[in-house]
């Protein structure tokens, strides 16, 4: 299992344990399968394949690269 890195030395197992740990806002989505649910939700949901499209096809939407490389790999 590939671990994720996060901030310098800390590193996390999971999606979902890093999830826990990042601040990813307050913003909820207003479309889609998931509209009403925030990011975090959406990556502890484990639907990597639509926060790949998030980030390839919506301008405003802010995923880290480290967040959008791990969830391209599990897509």
């Amino acid at each position: 299992m590939a671990y994720i890195p996060c901030y310098g030395l800390l590193f996390f197992k999971t999606m979902k344990d890093r999830a826990n740990f990042i601040d990813y806002g307050k913003g909820v989505l207003s479309f889609g399968k998931h509209k009403g649910k925030t990011i975090k939700e959406i990556i502890i949901s484990e639907d990597y394949g639509y926060i790949v499209w998030l980030r390839d096809n919506v301008n405003r939407i802010t995923i880290s690269d480290a967040d959008y490389d791990y969830c391209k790999r599990m897509v």
